[in-house]
């Protein structure tokens, strides 16, 4: 393992020690697959009929009780028309992308590549493909977030569930959110996510929808949720694999924030994100702001400016883990959502807390787990309307009295 992977499993190990705090004995499955010493090259090439993000989707054809079964083996968003390289076993693989169209209409439509049978030896080591999207879109499955039209790609239809249950569901166990911290797609495949509700709609109530951070669940903010008052309040919590794309968590929340909208009629919604989710609200914000009311956000300990130790392992740190190529300082995702201002409407109220000790990977003034020079990134300052200090940690500041006071006095005012 080359020096910049120790150092980076070193670096993630220690900056996660707050977002895990509640499980002491979590293991991390950090191995690489030394077998991928197959490649897959491709481009993807400019469509003009849309500006939106390509997903990349390779799919392994295995035979299982006789049967040809098509596995999930890499997943990737890209934001622009660009050269991308899978590293693959030997096998039979599908290439499959896909990009929404331009406008959002009533109903969803997209365009979708698929390539074509792919079988790969040590004498087919590289594999050139040109993804170009047709000129004509498709309807796309309302139950699929991708804009697939074939059964073969529906591993993700778990995603996008809309479920009543409690905060003591065992699938807010940390367990999940270490699966979907590591593993995305097997949280995806198997666990779900989707937007998940304490009672039954009621229209009479306005909606609040919590959004949780790295190695989370909704179960975070229980404390918070316990002191709101439920006759007022309708809860509404998101819950994403936080180790995917951040790119396509926000996808998914404007899709499921979009079914409850038409099949409820929500008019207005309220939105209390945690760390790396205030990124995934953000962008959910951006996306929907002009179709929804949303007059009060409020982040909690946010990484507005990305974590500095998800740029010291480089391109290998955006394949262990997709979601930290997405918080690398300055990066794409990081600039884009900050730069769609917000409606006239909203307010925006940003907490941070300071309560860190001096760290390897942090600056001096931290929460344990984000410095302050990113929770409080000028940009994110010069567009919230207040801010809140906090002496608290990146997690105790969701038990902490002053901010649950503060959240129920803003919600109530």
């Amino acid at each position: 393992m080359k020096y910049k992977q120790i150092i980076l499993l070193f670096l993630l190990s220690f900056s996660l020690i707050g977002c895990l705090a509640q499980k002491k004995n979590a293991k991390l499955d950090l191995k690489i697959d030394e077998k991928n010493s197959l490649i897959i090259k491709g481009k993807i090439l400019e469509n003009k009929n849309s500006s939106k993000d390509f997903y990349v989707l390779l799919f392994k054809e295995t035979i299982n009780n006789n049967t040809k079964v098509r596995r999930l083996v890499h997943f990737s968003t890209h934001s622009k028309a660009e050269l991308f390289q899978i590293n693959v076993n030997p096998g039979t693989y599908f290439l499959y992308a896909c990009q929404n169209k331009e406008n959002i209409t009533d109903k969803r439509v997209g365009y979708e590549f698929n390539s074509k049978k792919l079988i790969l030896n040590n004498e087919t080591i590289k594999k050139h493909i040109i993804v170009q999207m047709p000129n004509l879109p498709v309807l796309v499955d309302e139950k699929n977030i991708l804009i697939s039209t074939t059964n073969d790609y529906s591993i993700f239809t778990k995603f996008n569930q809309i479920v009543t249950t409690n905060l003591n569901d065992p699938i807010f166990d940390r367990k999940n959110a270490s699966t979907g911290l590591w593993n995305p797609l097997e949280f995806y495949s198997k666990i779900g996510g989707g937007l998940y509700f304490l009672e039954k709609f009621s229209p009479n109530k306005t909606a609040i929808l919590f959004v949780h951070g790295m190695s989370g669940t909704p179960k975070d903010f229980s404390h918070i949720i316990k002191n709101i008052d439920k006759n007022k309040y309708q809860i509404i919590m998101y819950y994403y694999a936080s180790g995917a794309n951040l790119y396509y968590s926000v996808d998914g929340l404007t899709n499921s924030i979009k079914k409850i909208k038409e099949k409820f009629k929500i008019k207005k919604l309220l939105v209390i994100a945690h760390s790396m989710g205030g990124l995934v609200s953000r962008g959910f914000i951006n996306n929907i702001n002009s179709t929804l009311k949303i007059e009060k956000y409020i982040t909690i300990s946010t990484p507005w400016n990305g974590q500095k130790f998800a740029a010291y392992g480089g391109e290998f740190a955006s394949r262990l883990v997709p979601s930290f190529g997405n918080m690398v300082p300055g990066s794409v995702f990081q600039t884009n959502i900050l730069n769609k201002p917000f409606a006239k409407e909203l307010k925006h109220y940003l907490f941070f807390g300071y309560k860190g000790r001096s760290s390897l990977v942090l600056d001096n003034s931290n929460d344990g787990v984000i410095s302050l020079s990113s929770q409080l990134y000028s940009k994110a300052q010069s567009q919230a309307d207040s801010i809140f200090a906090y002496d608290a940690t990146h997690s105790s500041i969701l038990k902490s009295k002053e901010v649950i006071n503060q959240i129920n006095y803003i919600l109530n005012k």
